[in-house]
Formats: structure tokens, C-alpha cells, sequence
């Protein structure tokens, strides 16, 4: 084979032999699942602001037809409605998965936050609360702060409330929103204090210092039976708990105190006025809820809840919750009764108390109980 021959052969082997080929790894990328829809917690904290604006307006229809007697009512009264409106905003506009929600959520929290905080604070002032009471109060507050600032940062941080609530605001779907809300709220407002200034007017004939229509028999015969008139008896005894250095003085007694609406029942109200003196070597306070009314052997926690009109107009404070070291303080306490009811006491209960420090360190102060009689039959004194 000459030199050309060669040369094609080789030029012939050299074409069929194929290049190598490079294989190329497939690489697999996992996706994120899409969070973009009303579901989760999204979902979750809109069905807490629908049954939040339903339990609202109940609680506004309500108070519609209970008269503002006193500062807490008031505050219930001016916060329910603008959270009624706040909370159903934010469920129809998160419903329709636009932005502006997240804005109407977090301003929930904050207002929800005021008005506990608002409403804490009238009634630490009602009750007259001093010392050690407030140090509770304070925390109570920093908790609602805090939680609320929890609840704001799921709508600010949460990727599904990004995905989700993107949709710009509409101005006219919101200015219709709002002014339909507003509307709504606005109207059951007045319709609330209208109703509210009726109840009051309606009441004023109960200021009467000698008899009150409030205890009606069912039967016809006595519809015109008068009721049993204001007796205000004086008790003046004392409970002593020299151990602690506690002075307990009952000083007098008010029965058959007429109820804020016309109850056809046969119940009464009793208020007693309180004296308390903290005379104790030892630094702790001495609690209210020590003291109760004793009807027939049952002790009663204090409630004002159906005579309210009358202890606000005869200026009956109630007692305060607890009297620190060194210190006295005067006040009320009241209770409901079966007009069938027997013995009538103030009784004081406390229990084993152990010392902390000084020289009595780790000693145990055995409880004290003691009764002081009022009357020892319903509604004769």
C-alpha cells in the first residue's frame, strides 16, 4: 500500500470514529408550596374577628337598654361600637384578599388594646384600688401590650398574608365599605343612646326616699301593694384578728335597696357599710375578699350589679380591694337575698398564714373565722 493509500485510510477510519460525548447531570429543584389563599391562621383569625363583631353587637343591643350608670358602662359603651365596625372591616376585606386588611387587623389589636387597658383603669379607680392591687394591674397591662404586639406581627411577618392579601384597594369599593359600616354603627350608636337617656328618664321616679316599686307579687290582688321601704339599720361590732392586727368594724346596715329595673321577684338587696384597719406588724395588705355577706349559712360574694342607680346616688363607695400596712379605709359591700331568707351576717374567713422573715420566720398564724349578725330574719329588724 503506498503512501496515498494510506493516507485515505486513515483519513476513512479517522471519520467514523465518533467524538466522545459529555453526559450532563440533571439537577431537581424542590418548589415551596404556595401559601396564596384564605386558609391556616389567616383563616383562623378571621373566624375570630366574625364571632368577635356578632358577640360585640349582641353586647351592644344589650347595653341598648340598660341605662349608663356608671363609668364602666360608659366605656363599654363609646369602644363596642367602633370595635363592632373595625372587626367586620377587616373580615370582609380580608374576604376579598386586598392589602389595605392588614392594616384594618393590626388597628383591631390596638384599639382592643386601649380599650382594655381604658377599662382596667375605671375600675381599679371604682373600687378604690391601692398598694399592692396596682403592682397586678401593671402586669395585667404589659400582658395586653405585649400580646396585642404578638398578634400585629403575624400580619406584618406571615407569608401567607403577603401571598394572600395583595389585591389593591379599590377607592370607591372602600369609601362604600367604610361609609356602609360607618353608617350601621353610627346608627345603632344613637339609637343606643336614645334608647339609654329613655331608660334613665324612665327611673328617675325611684329617687323617692321612702318606698320603692321593685318587689311586685305575681298575683293581681297585689299590684298595688307597696313595696317595703329603705331601712337602714346600725350595727356598730367589731371582728378583731389580733394575730394579724386586723380590725373588722360592721358599722350599719341598709335593707331592701330598690333594684335598677322592676324585677317581679322576690328577692331584696342588702348593703353593709365596712371599716377596715390594718394595724399588722407584718407588711402585707389585708384583702377584701376576706369579707362576705353570710345569708343562712352561705357565704355570697359582693355584687352590685342590680342596684347600681341607688349606691351611686346615696355616693355608697365600694370597699376597697385590699388596705395596706398602717392604713384604714371605709367602704360597702353588697349582696341579693331570697325575701324568704333567714339569718343575715357579715362573716370574715381567713385562712393558715405562714411568716415570712423577721423572728417569727417559717411560723404558721392559725386561721381566723368570726361572724357579726345583721338581722336574724328578712326584713324584720
Amino acid at each position: 500500500m503506498d503512501k496515498n493509500q494510506q493516507d485515505v485510510g486513515a483519513s476513512v477510519s479517522a471519520g467514523t470514529t465518533p467524538p466522545p460525548q459529555v453526559v450532563q447531570q440533571v439537577q431537581y429543584v424542590k418548589m415551596e408550596k404556595s401559601l396564596k389563599g384564605i386558609g391556616g391562621w389567616l383563616l383562623f383569625f378571621m373566624i375570630c374577628f366574625s364571632l368577635g363583631s356578632f358577640s360585640t353587637l349582641s353586647f351592644m343591643i344589650y347595653n341598648f337598654f340598660a341605662p349608663v350608670n356608671d363609668s364602666v358602662t360608659l366605656v363599654n359603651a363609646i369602644f363596642a361600637p367602633l370595635m363592632f365596625a373595625v372587626m367586620l372591616t377587616t373580615v370582609v376585606l380580608a374576604a376579598l384578599q386586598m392589602k389595605i386588611a392588614k392594616i384594618t387587623a393590626i388597628s383591631t389589636y390596638v384599639l382592643s388594646a386601649i380599650f382594655s387597658i381604658v377599662l382596667t383603669l375605671v375600675r381599679a379607680a371604682e373600687t378604690k384600688i391601692a398598694g399592692a392591687g396596682w403592682a397586678g394591674i401593671i402586669v395585667g397591662i404589659l400582658f395586653v401590650v405585649i400580646f396585642s404586639g404578638l398578634l400585629c406581627l403575624y400580619w406584618i411577618l406571615s407569608r401567607r398574608v403577603k401571598e394572600t392579601l395583595t389585591k389593591p384597594a379599590k377607592k370607591n369599593l372602600v369609601v362604600v365599605l367604610a361609609s356602609s359600616i360607618g353608617g350601621v354603627t353610627v346608627i345603632l350608636l344613637v339609637l343606643g343612646l336614645i334608647l339609654t337617656l329613655s331608660a334613665e328618664k324612665s327611673d328617675t321616679w325611684k329617687d323617692s326616699d321612702s318606698s320603692y316599686s321593685y318587689n311586685y307579687s305575681d298575683d293581681e290582688d297585689d299590684a298595688d301593694k307597696p313595696a317595703e321601704p329603705v331601712k337602714t339599720v346600725a350595727v356598730n361590732k367589731t371582728i378583731e384578728d389580733a394575730e394579724l392586727g386586723y380590725t373588722i368594724t360592721v358599722k350599719q346596715a341598709v335593707l331592701n335597696i330598690p333594684f335598677d329595673e322592676e324585677y317581679h321577684t322576690d328577692e331584696s338587696a342588702i348593703a353593709v357599710e365596712v371599716e377596715i384597719k390594718n394595724d399588722s406588724q407584718y407588711t402585707s395588705s389585708f384583702y377584701s375578699s376576706s369579707i362576705m355577706l353570710n345569708i343562712n349559712g352561705e357565704d355570697k360574694y359582693t355584687s352590685d350589679y342590680s342596684i347600681k342607680n341607688y349606691i351611686r346616688k346615696q355616693n355608697m363607695d365600694a370597699l376597697p380591694s385590699s388596705v395596706a400596712q398602717g392604713k384604714t379605709a371605709t367602704g360597702w359591700i353588697y349582696t341579693t337575698y331570697k325575701n324568704t331568707s333567714g339569718d343575715i351576717a357579715v362573716s370574715y374567713s381567713r385562712p393558715d398564714t405562714k411568716v415570712y422573715g423577721g423572728a417569727n420566720s417559717g411560723t404558721t398564724i392559725p386561721a381566723k373565722k368570726a361572724e357579726v349578725g345583721i338581722v336574724t330574719k328578712t326584713n324584720k329588724v
